[in-house]
């Protein structure tokens, strides 16, 4: 029962990191794959912490710490894999790298804290 539920948190809250990345991206219309300005960097780069922070904590609420934090390598491991697969810039890569995958962990944290 435990490993189900670790697997089924794993899933939500990296749905939850794809689906917010997807909505953002296809919602206003700006490929990732393409220079932006400032400020849209920057927005995507709030946005996204807070929705990795929110994905890192729904997957440990409903597994474990572990399993947010895998969500925070999978965010990494994801980056990392589409910096070496894609020519094109790479701005969006280096937010999920630097920001969203230690947000992801931190959310898990912030869950283990709570329970305690």
């Amino acid at each position: 029962m435990k490993f189900l539920r670790q697997i089924l948190g794993f899933l939500a809250g990296y749905a939850i990191s794809l689906a917010s990345s997807l909505a953002l991206f296809f919602g206003l219309h700006r490929p990732p794959q393409i220079a932006q300005p400032t400020w849209f960097m920057v927005l995507t780069a709030v946005y996204g912490i807070v929705f990795a922070m929110i994905a890192g904590y729904a997957a440990a609420a409903i597994g474990s710490y572990a399993t947010g934090f895998a969500v925070g390598v999978a965010i990494f491991v994801a980056s990392i894999l589409s910096l070496v697969s894609d020519p094109g810039a790479h701005w969006s890569q280096y937010i999920a790298l630097v920001l969203m995958s230690p947000a992801a962990v931190l959310g898990a944290k912030l869950r283990v804290m709570r329970r305690s």
